[in-house]
């Protein structure tokens, strides 16, 4: 049987080590708690990152080859601002022999004034290439959870009427980005503005943002299915195609108590 100065030794012993436990287990917690304070602060600046990134005045971009090509005949050049950037100066004129759809700065003939008169902030910023001009308003939209947007106001340089949506689609993308939605607006006739050949897209800033409509796969080609009428350039990739030689060949059949002719054996 156990002396009492043992019984207490042992008793000082374990609480000693109960303790010893809830302090590495406090340690611990705090160690947790500093680490997931550590990814959240990481995670809210990555996020405000993006945010403000895709605030800023959209800037289109030039491929590599392009650039190269520029860079090769004079008709584009760095201009450096410090040690860390510079600005890439275009010759339009000289450019657009390369590429008409390089982007350069326009100016607006419209005073700013006009813009405020009217009730209406003056654009942020006027691209234009060999064909097209866009001016960029910016658009905060209503509130209530709305997207902020890029209102994009398009034209021909030569003021003619056009409505290829392949056109409208390539100035998207070249100047606000590929993952970028935006939307035409057929309004009611009560807000109808019809005034000159110019056409509206409304973009949303955030590239994570989709529409709560409209087709939710991607189906690209060249060819034709069966029924339709296809022209080249539509941009399709060799997994775009396969994909729609795959559709292609499953729609052939009759679906949905409807009948297609099937599209003959090989044919593009």
């Amino acid at each position: 049987m156990s002396s009492p100065d043992a019984k207490r030794k042992k008793q000082a012993k374990q609480s000693a080590a109960r303790k010893e436990k809830k302090r590495k287990e406090a340690l611990a917690k705090r160690r947790l708690d500093a680490e997931k304070t550590r990814i959240w602060r990481e995670n809210a600046q990555k996020e405000a990152d993006r945010v403000a990134a895709y605030r800023q005045v959209p800037q289109p971009a030039i491929s590599p080859e392009t650039l190269t090509a520029l860079m090769e005949m004079g008709a584009a050049k760095v201009v450096q601002e410090s040690n860390m950037s510079g600005t890439l100066e275009v010759s339009a004129d000289l450019a657009w022999t390369i590429d008409p759809w390089v982007w350069t700065r326009g100016e607006d003939p419209i005073p700013d004034q006009k813009y405020l008169d009217n009730g209406t902030e003056p654009p942020v910023v006027i691209y234009v290439n060999r064909d097209y001009q866009v001016s960029i308003f910016d658009d905060p939209g209503p509130g209530g959870g709305w997207p902020e947007m890029w209102h994009l106001s398009y034209k021909r340089r030569d003021r003619e009427p056009f409505n290829d949506w392949r056109i409208k689609q390539r100035i998207k993308n070249s100047i606000v980005g590929p993952e970028h939605e935006g939307v035409e607006l057929n309004p009611a006739e009560s807000r109808l503005v019809d005034t000159a050949n110019q056409l509206h897209l409304y973009v949303i800033k955030d590239p994570e943002v989709r529409f709560p409509f409209g087709f939710q796969n991607r189906m690209v080609t060249d060819h034709e299915a069966p029924g339709t009428k296809q022209r080249p350039g539509s941009g399709a990739t060799d997994e775009d195609e396969a994909k729609f030689r795959e559709v292609r060949y499953v729609t052939s059949e009759e679906t949905h108590g409807s009948k297609q002719r099937p599209h003959p054996e090989g044919g593009q």
